[in-house]
């Protein structure tokens, strides 16, 4: 039984698989990443199941740090970090390698086993990234933007006049307030900026790749346009877990 990790810049992401089968999934936010009393009473209020191995992919390396120890205090089990370094099924572009967030080369890998290459993930969350494999299963990279929460926290620290909003789907492209206007700006600018890459994407791989869109954020957009195939929430712990059971 694994508990496979995703440590990112708002939460991190629990999921206990048995094999390739995903048991459940809980969350801790950001704010506790410091708190190790806290970290320890969450998971093991949330876990029922033996654990018998842990793997973490993390962008937020003190957090890594902190869970790596709670989860070695409560299940007496060493951490296994995943990384670049680690036989992934795919063959790194990046330059250089160890520079690519793990969460997104988990991703690609999980996305090439399940539905074949080429293929582009979006993972649209604090930060949204979409990248691209090719047909020889090779993760070139891709592009790196502020997410929709990310758009609206920033106009309101850069700026003396306009506050910062909740982000959801407005009744109008036009807005007839500042607030309309900013939430229409971020929601429909994600979606456009999502469009307008993929489409530039995909004529530069070639082929016909499926488009799979991940991340918070993911359903929301997806819901919005036609150049996203697949939402699947969990294809970062999905990746974590295969490259668990791949290397060991």
């Amino acid at each position: 039984m694994l508990l496979a990790i995703d440590i990112g810049n708002s939460s991190a992401k629990f999921g206990v698989y048995d094999r390739a089968e995903l048991l459940k999934t809980f969350n801790v936010p950001a704010a506790l990443k410091t708190d190790a009393s806290s970290l320890k009473n969450i998971i093991r209020s949330s876990l029922v199941e033996p654990i018998d191995a842990v793997a973490v992919s993390s962008v937020v390396p003190e957090f890594t740090r902190i869970i790596s120890g709670v989860t070695e205090e409560l299940f007496g089990i060493r951490t296994t970090l995943i990384d670049s370094r680690c036989d992934l099924g795919i063959e790194i572009m990046y330059d250089p390698p160890a520079a690519v967030g793990t969460d997104r080369i988990v991703a690609a890998s999980a996305a090439v086993t399940r539905y074949g290459a080429p293929v582009i993930v979006c993972d649209i969350g604090t930060a949204t990234t979409i990248d691209a494999i090719d047909a020889a299963k090779r993760y070139l990279g891709g592009t790196i933007i502020p997410g929709p929460r990310t758009m609206a926290a920033s106009l309101e620290k850069g700026t003396s006049q306009l506050p910062e909003i909740d982000i959801r789907k407005p009744e109008n492209v036009v807005g007839n307030s500042t607030e309309t206007s900013i939430r229409s700006g971020i929601f429909w600018g994600s979606v456009g900026i999502v469009e307008g890459i993929v489409a530039r994407m995909k004529a530069e791989l070639g082929g016909s790749p499926k488009v799979i869109a991940t991340g918070g954020w993911a359903e929301t957009v997806a819901a919005e346009t036609n150049c996203i195939d697949i939402v699947e929430k969990d294809l970062v712990l999905r990746g974590i877990a295969e490259a668990f059971y791949r290397n060991s």
